[in-house]
């Protein structure tokens, strides 16, 4: 049986796979290691602005199909200009619960 150890560096995770080299006895044979580098998903941030909820919705649909397609998508807004007596003024609904991002959280994204 081979042992397996995973180790993170600059951004692609790689496992290092110790195995023994004959199958006649596992326990003499010398070991070899090998490292294979694991596959990195793409990370998609979906930065919005709403006043009324449809652009929300329209990033949850989005979300799902970049979602579909292995990569990770997380859907973030931004800060809200506007003060509250003008979205009270607006009648606009409250926010939707997104994290805000930051200009740091940024390139972590694709």
């Amino acid at each position: 049986p081979a042992n397996v150890k995973t180790t993170a560096s600059a951004g692609a995770a790689k496992k290092a796979v110790t195995a023994p080299t004959s199958s006649k006895s596992p326990a003499a044979a010398p070991k070899v290691e090998v490292e294979v580098e694991e596959e990195k998903h793409t990370q998609i941030a979906i930065i919005l602005y709403t006043l009324y909820g449809h652009i929300a919705t329209l990033a949850k649909s989005i979300k799902q199909g970049v979602e579909s397609t292995g990569a990770k998508c997380t859907i973030f807004q931004v800060p809200e200009t506007l003060p509250d007596d003008v979205l009270e003024q607006m009648n606009a609904p409250p926010k939707p619960d997104y994290p805000i991002i930051t200009a740091d959280e940024i390139p972590i994204y694709d």
